[in-house]
Protein backbone atom coordinates (compact mmCIF):
# COMPACT_ATOMS: atom_id res chain seq x y z
CA UNK A 1 0.00 0.00 0.00
CA UNK A 2 2.68 2.36 0.99
CA UNK A 3 4.43 1.50 -2.00
CA UNK A 4 1.57 2.47 -4.38
CA UNK A 5 1.04 5.77 -2.44
CA UNK A 6 4.73 6.59 -3.06
CA UNK A 7 4.30 6.23 -6.86
CA UNK A 8 1.54 7.98 -7.31
CA UNK A 9 3.00 11.02 -5.28
CA UNK A 10 6.45 10.51 -8.49
CA UNK A 11 4.11 10.11 -10.82
CA UNK A 12 4.39 13.53 -13.02
CA UNK A 13 1.42 15.78 -14.06
CA UNK A 14 -1.01 14.60 -11.09
CA UNK A 15 -1.48 16.28 -8.10
CA UNK A 16 0.67 15.34 -4.54
CA UNK A 17 -1.23 12.69 -2.55
CA UNK A 18 -2.61 13.45 0.53
CA UNK A 19 -5.05 11.33 2.91
CA UNK A 20 -8.95 11.85 1.35
CA UNK A 21 -10.03 14.64 2.84
CA UNK A 22 -13.27 12.74 4.15
CA UNK A 23 -11.12 11.21 6.82
CA UNK A 24 -9.94 14.42 8.57
CA UNK A 25 -12.88 16.60 7.89
CA UNK A 26 -16.58 16.28 8.19
CA UNK A 27 -17.19 17.00 4.48
CA UNK A 28 -19.74 14.36 3.56
CA UNK A 29 -21.49 17.05 0.61
CA UNK A 30 -23.61 15.19 -2.31
CA UNK A 31 -23.88 15.60 -5.70
CA UNK A 32 -27.07 17.63 -6.51
CA UNK A 33 -28.67 19.31 -9.07
CA UNK A 34 -28.44 23.15 -9.08
CA UNK A 35 -31.29 25.82 -9.89
CA UNK A 36 -30.04 28.82 -12.07
CA UNK A 37 -29.92 31.29 -9.57
CA UNK A 38 -27.22 29.51 -6.93
CA UNK A 39 -23.61 30.19 -7.40
CA UNK A 40 -20.84 27.59 -6.11
CA UNK A 41 -18.21 28.94 -3.86
CA UNK A 42 -14.87 27.99 -5.89
CA UNK A 43 -11.35 28.49 -5.17
CA UNK A 44 -9.64 30.91 -7.88
CA UNK A 45 -9.45 27.70 -10.51
CA UNK A 46 -13.41 27.39 -10.30
CA UNK A 47 -13.07 23.95 -8.16
CA UNK A 48 -15.86 23.87 -5.88
CA UNK A 49 -15.18 24.88 -1.98
CA UNK A 50 -16.51 21.91 0.43
CA UNK A 51 -17.29 22.75 4.03
CA UNK A 52 -15.38 22.06 7.19
CA UNK A 53 -14.50 22.79 10.47
CA UNK A 54 -11.11 23.53 11.44
CA UNK A 55 -9.47 20.99 13.19
CA UNK A 56 -6.83 22.50 15.05
CA UNK A 57 -5.22 25.99 16.32
CA UNK A 58 -3.82 28.36 13.70
CA UNK A 59 -5.36 27.13 10.65
CA UNK A 60 -4.56 29.67 7.79
CA UNK A 61 -7.02 31.07 5.12
CA UNK A 62 -5.44 31.77 1.84
CA UNK A 63 -6.91 34.46 0.84
CA UNK A 64 -6.82 37.00 3.62
CA UNK A 65 -4.30 35.21 6.01
CA UNK A 66 -5.84 35.19 9.25
CA UNK A 67 -5.18 32.31 11.44
CA UNK A 68 -8.39 30.42 12.39
CA UNK A 69 -8.97 28.86 16.04
CA UNK A 70 -10.00 25.33 16.23
CA UNK A 71 -14.15 24.33 15.51
CA UNK A 72 -14.30 27.53 12.97
CA UNK A 73 -16.46 26.94 9.83
CA UNK A 74 -14.30 27.22 6.47
CA UNK A 75 -14.29 25.74 2.83
CA UNK A 76 -11.74 24.26 1.09
CA UNK A 77 -10.59 22.72 -2.40
CA UNK A 78 -8.96 19.23 -2.00
CA UNK A 79 -7.75 19.51 -5.67
CA UNK A 80 -5.97 23.14 -4.61
CA UNK A 81 -5.22 23.07 -1.08
CA UNK A 82 -7.31 25.93 -0.90
CA UNK A 83 -8.86 27.22 2.20
CA UNK A 84 -10.55 29.48 2.68
CA UNK A 85 -12.74 31.36 5.53
CA UNK A 86 -16.30 32.81 6.45
CA UNK A 87 -15.89 36.41 5.68
CA UNK A 88 -13.75 35.32 2.49
CA UNK A 89 -15.98 32.74 1.28
CA UNK A 90 -18.39 35.63 -0.80
CA UNK A 91 -16.08 37.43 -3.14
CA UNK A 92 -15.04 33.44 -4.75
CA UNK A 93 -18.54 32.74 -5.51
CA UNK A 94 -18.41 32.06 -9.31
CA UNK A 95 -22.12 32.09 -10.42
CA UNK A 96 -23.17 29.36 -12.99
CA UNK A 97 -23.91 30.68 -16.18
CA UNK A 98 -26.99 28.40 -16.53
CA UNK A 99 -29.59 29.74 -19.11
CA UNK A 100 -32.79 27.82 -17.34
CA UNK A 101 -33.20 25.60 -14.33
CA UNK A 102 -32.91 23.08 -16.31
CA UNK A 103 -30.20 23.07 -17.72
CA UNK A 104 -27.92 20.10 -17.78
CA UNK A 105 -25.15 20.15 -14.79
CA UNK A 106 -22.40 17.82 -15.25
CA UNK A 107 -18.85 17.13 -13.72
CA UNK A 108 -16.10 18.44 -15.44
CA UNK A 109 -12.25 17.68 -14.62
CA UNK A 110 -9.95 20.39 -13.60
CA UNK A 111 -9.03 21.63 -17.19
CA UNK A 112 -13.48 22.16 -17.50
CA UNK A 113 -13.78 18.94 -19.62
CA UNK A 114 -16.82 16.83 -18.91
CA UNK A 115 -16.22 13.56 -16.96
CA UNK A 116 -17.70 10.34 -18.21
CA UNK A 117 -18.78 7.51 -16.25
CA UNK A 118 -17.17 4.41 -16.58
CA UNK A 119 -16.42 0.90 -14.42
CA UNK A 120 -13.33 0.19 -12.96
CA UNK A 121 -11.96 -2.61 -15.35
CA UNK A 122 -9.29 -4.10 -13.19
CA UNK A 123 -8.24 -4.35 -9.18
CA UNK A 124 -6.21 -1.39 -8.35
CA UNK A 125 -6.75 1.75 -10.42
CA UNK A 126 -6.25 4.82 -8.69
CA UNK A 127 -8.30 8.02 -8.09
CA UNK A 128 -6.30 11.21 -8.93
CA UNK A 129 -8.05 13.11 -6.78
CA UNK A 130 -7.55 11.20 -3.61
CA UNK A 131 -5.10 8.43 -4.55
CA UNK A 132 -7.28 5.57 -3.89
CA UNK A 133 -7.62 2.16 -5.00
CA UNK A 134 -10.49 1.09 -6.38
CA UNK A 135 -11.49 -2.13 -6.76
CA UNK A 136 -12.77 -4.08 -9.76
CA UNK A 137 -16.12 -2.47 -11.32
CA UNK A 138 -15.94 0.73 -8.84
CA UNK A 139 -18.13 3.34 -10.79
CA UNK A 140 -16.09 5.98 -11.51
CA UNK A 141 -15.87 9.04 -13.74
CA UNK A 142 -12.81 9.77 -16.13
CA UNK A 143 -12.26 12.54 -18.66
CA UNK A 144 -10.64 11.15 -22.03
CA UNK A 145 -8.56 14.23 -23.18
CA UNK A 146 -6.74 14.46 -19.67
CA UNK A 147 -7.06 10.79 -19.00
CA UNK A 148 -8.25 11.87 -15.28
CA UNK A 149 -9.79 9.40 -13.17
CA UNK A 150 -12.28 10.41 -10.37
CA UNK A 151 -13.97 7.80 -7.83
CA UNK A 152 -17.35 8.36 -6.73
CA UNK A 153 -16.96 9.77 -3.62
CA UNK A 154 -14.65 12.36 -4.64
CA UNK A 155 -16.79 13.53 -7.73
CA UNK A 156 -18.71 16.00 -5.14
CA UNK A 157 -15.41 17.79 -4.85
CA UNK A 158 -15.56 19.45 -8.54
CA UNK A 159 -16.96 22.14 -9.27
CA UNK A 160 -20.39 21.25 -11.35
CA UNK A 161 -20.72 23.50 -14.50
CA UNK A 162 -23.37 23.49 -17.31
CA UNK A 163 -22.60 21.36 -19.88
CA UNK A 164 -20.63 24.10 -22.54
CA UNK A 165 -22.73 24.25 -25.89
CA UNK A 166 -21.47 22.56 -28.75
CA UNK A 167 -18.79 24.19 -30.32
CA UNK A 168 -19.67 24.48 -34.38
CA UNK A 169 -16.54 22.60 -35.98
CA UNK A 170 -14.35 24.52 -37.78
CA UNK A 171 -14.89 24.22 -41.50
CA UNK A 172 -12.60 22.17 -43.04
CA UNK A 173 -11.22 22.53 -46.98
CA UNK A 174 -9.58 19.51 -47.19
CA UNK A 175 -9.47 16.27 -45.26
CA UNK A 176 -7.51 13.13 -46.39
CA UNK A 177 -6.60 9.65 -44.48
CA UNK A 178 -4.97 8.05 -47.37
CA UNK A 179 -0.72 8.94 -46.55
CA UNK A 180 1.35 6.02 -47.14
CA UNK A 181 3.52 5.12 -44.50
CA UNK A 182 5.65 1.81 -44.13
CA UNK A 183 3.69 -1.43 -43.36
CA UNK A 184 5.05 -2.05 -39.94
CA UNK A 185 3.63 1.45 -38.83
CA UNK A 186 0.80 1.22 -36.86
CA UNK A 187 -0.28 5.01 -36.19
CA UNK A 188 -2.71 6.80 -38.16
CA UNK A 189 -2.23 9.72 -40.19
CA UNK A 190 -4.89 12.12 -41.42
CA UNK A 191 -3.93 15.60 -43.57
CA UNK A 192 -6.31 18.40 -43.19
CA UNK A 193 -6.48 22.19 -44.86
CA UNK A 194 -8.03 24.50 -42.89
CA UNK A 195 -9.91 27.69 -44.13
CA UNK A 196 -6.74 30.08 -43.39
CA UNK A 197 -4.64 27.75 -45.39
CA UNK A 198 -2.91 26.34 -42.96
CA UNK A 199 -1.66 22.85 -43.50
CA UNK A 200 -2.26 20.15 -41.06
CA UNK A 201 -1.17 16.50 -39.77
CA UNK A 202 -2.24 14.45 -37.70
CA UNK A 203 -1.27 11.63 -36.38
CA UNK A 204 -3.11 9.31 -33.63
CA UNK A 205 -0.17 6.72 -31.60
CA UNK A 206 -1.48 4.76 -29.08
CA UNK A 207 0.96 3.09 -27.25
CA UNK A 208 3.41 7.33 -27.42
CA UNK A 209 4.74 7.65 -24.19
CA UNK A 210 4.71 11.26 -24.79
CA UNK A 211 2.52 14.08 -27.03
CA UNK A 212 4.31 16.09 -29.56
CA UNK A 213 3.83 19.04 -31.50
CA UNK A 214 5.99 21.21 -34.31
CA UNK A 215 5.14 24.33 -36.47
CA UNK A 216 6.91 25.34 -39.27
CA UNK A 217 7.07 28.88 -40.76
CA UNK A 218 8.39 29.49 -44.13
CA UNK A 219 10.29 33.11 -42.94
CA UNK A 220 13.94 32.55 -42.15
CA UNK A 221 16.68 35.14 -41.92
CA UNK A 222 16.88 35.51 -45.41
CA UNK A 223 13.82 37.87 -44.65
CA UNK A 224 15.44 40.06 -42.17
CA UNK A 225 15.53 43.80 -43.38
CA UNK A 226 18.73 45.01 -44.26
CA UNK A 227 18.75 47.28 -41.25
CA UNK A 228 17.90 44.85 -38.47
CA UNK A 229 20.23 41.95 -39.19
CA UNK A 230 18.89 38.59 -36.62
CA UNK A 231 15.35 40.16 -36.70
CA UNK A 232 13.69 36.53 -37.43
CA UNK A 233 16.00 34.85 -35.24
CA UNK A 234 15.07 37.95 -32.12
CA UNK A 235 11.54 36.91 -32.89
CA UNK A 236 11.47 33.07 -32.37
CA UNK A 237 13.06 34.26 -29.31
CA UNK A 238 10.30 36.58 -28.06
CA UNK A 239 6.95 34.12 -28.58
CA UNK A 240 7.99 32.76 -25.95
CA UNK A 241 7.64 35.34 -23.60
CA UNK A 242 3.93 35.64 -23.01
CA UNK A 243 1.24 35.73 -25.30
CA UNK A 244 -2.38 38.26 -24.85
CA UNK A 245 -4.28 34.99 -23.31
CA UNK A 246 -1.01 33.52 -21.66
CA UNK A 247 0.61 37.00 -20.66
CA UNK A 248 2.86 35.52 -18.01
CA UNK A 249 6.37 35.51 -19.64
CA UNK A 250 7.33 32.12 -18.07
CA UNK A 251 3.79 30.64 -18.59
CA UNK A 252 4.35 28.05 -21.50
CA UNK A 253 7.79 26.66 -20.13
CA UNK A 254 6.97 26.14 -16.47
CA UNK A 255 3.30 24.28 -17.82
CA UNK A 256 5.73 21.74 -19.86
CA UNK A 257 8.14 21.28 -16.93
CA UNK A 258 5.80 20.77 -14.77
CA UNK A 259 3.99 18.10 -17.16
CA UNK A 260 6.86 16.11 -17.92
CA UNK A 261 7.39 18.29 -21.22
CA UNK A 262 10.02 20.55 -22.86
CA UNK A 263 10.47 22.95 -26.03
CA UNK A 264 12.79 24.39 -28.72
CA UNK A 265 12.90 26.75 -32.04
CA UNK A 266 15.79 27.36 -34.37
CA UNK A 267 15.72 29.83 -36.93
CA UNK A 268 17.38 28.85 -40.56
CA UNK A 269 17.52 30.47 -43.78
CA UNK A 270 14.49 30.37 -45.00
CA UNK A 271 12.56 28.36 -41.91
CA UNK A 272 11.73 29.16 -38.33
CA UNK A 273 10.50 26.14 -36.24
CA UNK A 274 8.95 25.68 -33.01
CA UNK A 275 8.55 21.86 -31.37
CA UNK A 276 7.66 20.66 -28.08
CA UNK A 277 6.59 17.73 -26.02
CA UNK A 278 4.80 16.68 -23.01
CA UNK A 279 2.66 13.88 -21.15
CA UNK A 280 0.25 13.15 -23.87
CA UNK A 281 -2.68 13.92 -20.66
CA UNK A 282 -1.68 17.67 -20.67
CA UNK A 283 -1.50 17.88 -24.40
CA UNK A 284 -4.82 20.40 -24.92
CA UNK A 285 -2.79 23.02 -22.34
CA UNK A 286 0.04 22.83 -24.13
CA UNK A 287 -1.78 23.18 -27.75
CA UNK A 288 -3.73 26.00 -26.45
CA UNK A 289 -0.22 27.87 -25.06
CA UNK A 290 1.56 26.51 -28.04
CA UNK A 291 -1.10 28.27 -30.87
CA UNK A 292 -1.30 31.79 -29.42
CA UNK A 293 2.24 32.29 -30.22
CA UNK A 294 1.15 32.58 -33.45
CA UNK A 295 -2.47 34.60 -32.73
CA UNK A 296 -1.64 37.35 -30.39
CA UNK A 297 2.34 37.61 -28.99
CA UNK A 298 3.05 40.66 -27.02
CA UNK A 299 6.66 41.41 -27.15
CA UNK A 300 6.35 43.53 -24.01
CA UNK A 301 9.39 46.41 -23.54
CA UNK A 302 10.72 44.78 -20.65
CA UNK A 303 11.13 41.45 -22.33
CA UNK A 304 12.15 42.63 -25.82
CA UNK A 305 15.50 44.18 -23.45
CA UNK A 306 16.13 41.04 -21.36
CA UNK A 307 16.07 38.84 -24.47
CA UNK A 308 18.34 41.36 -25.97
CA UNK A 309 21.06 40.18 -24.00
CA UNK A 310 20.19 36.34 -24.49
CA UNK A 311 20.81 37.37 -28.27
CA UNK A 312 24.02 39.03 -27.36
CA UNK A 313 25.26 35.86 -25.18
CA UNK A 314 24.32 33.07 -27.89
CA UNK A 315 26.22 34.73 -30.46
CA UNK A 316 29.20 35.71 -28.27
CA UNK A 317 28.78 32.09 -27.62
CA UNK A 318 28.93 31.20 -31.57
CA UNK A 319 32.02 33.17 -32.07
CA UNK A 320 34.32 30.50 -29.91
CA UNK A 321 32.47 27.87 -32.26
CA UNK A 322 34.41 27.12 -35.05
CA UNK A 323 31.71 25.72 -36.80
CA UNK A 324 29.68 28.98 -36.66
CA UNK A 325 32.37 30.89 -37.91
CA UNK A 326 32.95 28.92 -41.03
CA UNK A 327 29.41 29.19 -41.76
CA UNK A 328 29.40 33.05 -40.83
CA UNK A 329 32.58 33.42 -43.43
CA UNK A 330 30.62 31.30 -46.12
CA UNK A 331 27.34 33.46 -46.01
CA UNK A 332 30.15 36.78 -45.82
CA UNK A 333 31.77 34.95 -49.17
CA UNK A 334 28.38 35.49 -50.94
CA UNK A 335 27.27 38.31 -52.93
CA UNK A 336 26.73 41.39 -50.90
CA UNK A 337 22.99 41.51 -52.89
CA UNK A 338 21.89 37.97 -52.00
CA UNK A 339 20.39 37.57 -48.65
CA UNK A 340 22.78 34.66 -48.11
CA UNK A 341 25.54 37.40 -47.06
CA UNK A 342 22.79 38.17 -44.36
CA UNK A 343 24.10 37.88 -40.64
CA UNK A 344 21.20 35.78 -38.94
CA UNK A 345 21.94 35.38 -35.52
CA UNK A 346 22.22 39.22 -34.14
CA UNK A 347 23.16 40.70 -31.33
CA UNK A 348 22.76 43.99 -29.74
CA UNK A 349 24.68 46.02 -32.53
CA UNK A 350 22.48 45.33 -35.30
CA UNK A 351 18.98 44.69 -32.87
CA UNK A 352 18.44 48.14 -31.79
CA UNK A 353 15.97 50.98 -31.75
CA UNK A 354 16.89 53.12 -35.47
CA UNK A 355 17.28 56.67 -35.70
CA UNK A 356 15.28 58.32 -38.41
CA UNK A 357 17.19 58.87 -41.39
CA UNK A 358 16.96 62.49 -42.98
CA UNK A 359 16.41 63.03 -46.73
CA UNK A 360 19.18 61.56 -48.71
CA UNK A 361 19.45 61.93 -53.09
CA UNK A 362 21.10 59.24 -54.74
CA UNK A 363 22.23 59.46 -58.39
CA UNK A 364 21.31 55.70 -59.94
CA UNK A 365 21.40 55.04 -63.84
CA UNK A 366 17.85 55.19 -65.28
CA UNK A 367 16.42 52.79 -67.96
CA UNK A 368 17.82 53.43 -71.44
CA UNK A 369 21.19 53.36 -70.39
CA UNK A 370 23.43 55.97 -72.42
CA UNK A 371 22.55 58.19 -75.29
CA UNK A 372 24.94 58.28 -78.31
CA UNK A 373 22.96 61.36 -79.10
CA UNK A 374 24.80 64.59 -77.36
CA UNK A 375 27.93 63.14 -76.89
CA UNK A 376 28.11 59.84 -74.92
CA UNK A 377 25.73 61.85 -72.58
CA UNK A 378 24.41 59.12 -69.54
CA UNK A 379 20.99 58.92 -68.85
CA UNK A 380 20.19 59.16 -64.78
CA UNK A 381 17.83 60.22 -62.11
CA UNK A 382 17.86 61.48 -58.86
CA UNK A 383 16.08 59.15 -56.07
CA UNK A 384 15.17 60.50 -52.68
CA UNK A 385 14.52 58.58 -49.48
CA UNK A 386 14.32 59.03 -45.88
CA UNK A 387 13.25 56.77 -42.50
CA UNK A 388 11.20 57.61 -39.58
CA UNK A 389 12.51 56.43 -36.31
CA UNK A 390 11.84 52.53 -35.77
CA UNK A 391 11.92 50.97 -32.33
CA UNK A 392 13.02 47.46 -32.27
CA UNK A 393 9.59 46.53 -30.25
CA UNK A 394 7.76 48.09 -33.45
CA UNK A 395 10.02 45.71 -35.81
CA UNK A 396 9.06 42.47 -34.03
CA UNK A 397 4.93 43.19 -34.69
CA UNK A 398 5.64 44.49 -38.28
CA UNK A 399 7.79 41.51 -38.93
CA UNK A 400 4.89 38.68 -37.63
CA UNK A 401 2.19 40.52 -39.28
CA UNK A 402 3.71 40.86 -42.69
CA UNK A 403 5.19 36.92 -42.36
CA UNK A 404 3.81 35.22 -40.08
CA UNK A 405 0.88 34.28 -42.03
CA UNK A 406 -1.19 30.68 -41.85
CA UNK A 407 -0.60 29.82 -45.66
CA UNK A 408 2.85 29.84 -44.49
CA UNK A 409 3.01 27.72 -41.76
CA UNK A 410 2.46 23.26 -41.63
CA UNK A 411 1.79 22.16 -38.22
CA UNK A 412 2.09 18.09 -36.75
CA UNK A 413 0.65 17.45 -34.16
CA UNK A 414 0.99 13.64 -32.39
CA UNK A 415 -0.98 12.19 -29.54
CA UNK A 416 -2.88 9.11 -28.22
CA UNK A 417 -6.05 10.49 -29.07
CA UNK A 418 -8.10 9.15 -32.18
CA UNK A 419 -7.90 11.32 -35.44
CA UNK A 420 -11.51 12.62 -35.36
CA UNK A 421 -10.66 14.14 -31.26
CA UNK A 422 -7.29 15.28 -32.72
CA UNK A 423 -8.78 17.22 -35.25
CA UNK A 424 -11.84 18.46 -32.97
CA UNK A 425 -8.94 19.90 -30.56
CA UNK A 426 -6.53 21.33 -32.92
CA UNK A 427 -8.75 22.70 -35.17
CA UNK A 428 -10.52 25.27 -33.01
CA UNK A 429 -6.98 26.46 -31.64
CA UNK A 430 -4.64 26.97 -34.93
CA UNK A 431 -8.17 28.44 -37.22
CA UNK A 432 -7.88 31.92 -35.41
CA UNK A 433 -4.30 32.43 -37.10
CA UNK A 434 -4.99 35.10 -39.55
CA UNK A 435 -4.11 34.30 -43.44
CA UNK A 436 -2.74 37.33 -45.69
CA UNK A 437 -1.92 35.33 -48.18
CA UNK A 438 1.85 35.75 -47.63
CA UNK A 439 3.62 34.75 -50.88
CA UNK A 440 6.43 32.66 -50.89
CA UNK A 441 10.13 34.65 -50.94
CA UNK A 442 11.89 34.78 -53.93
CA UNK A 443 15.85 35.39 -54.11
CA UNK A 444 16.63 35.95 -57.95
CA UNK A 445 20.53 35.30 -58.86
CA UNK A 446 22.94 32.95 -57.81
CA UNK A 447 24.70 33.93 -54.08
CA UNK A 448 28.16 32.93 -55.21
CA UNK A 449 30.15 34.33 -58.38
CA UNK A 450 30.73 31.52 -60.99
CA UNK A 451 34.56 31.66 -60.27
CA UNK A 452 34.14 30.23 -56.59
CA UNK A 453 30.98 27.36 -57.23
CA UNK A 454 32.96 24.08 -58.08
Amino acid sequence: RVARLARFALRPGRPRWQPPLGRLLPCGATRTRMPASTAVPCCPNRHALKPFVTPHDRFNCDLCGDDQPKGIDMRGCRICEHDVCGKCSPPVDVPLDVADADAEIVEVCPSGHPLEPFAMEDEFGECDLCGCDQPEDAPMRSCRICDFDVCQSCTANLAPRPRAAAVPPVPVVERSDDIRKPAIDGRSYRYVKLPNELRVVLVSDGEADKAAASLDVAVGHACDPPELPGLAHFLEHMLFLGTAKYPDEDDYTTFLAQNGGASNAYTAFENTNYHFEVLPAHLPGALDRFAQFFIAPLFTEGATGRELKAIESENAKNLQSDTWRLAQLTRWAASPEHPQHKFGTGNTETLRDLAARPVTLDLRPAPGGSSAAGGGAVRARLVASCRPPLAIRDALFAFHQRHYSANAMRLCVVGKQSLAELEQLVLPLFYPIPNINRPPPAWPGEPYASTMRR
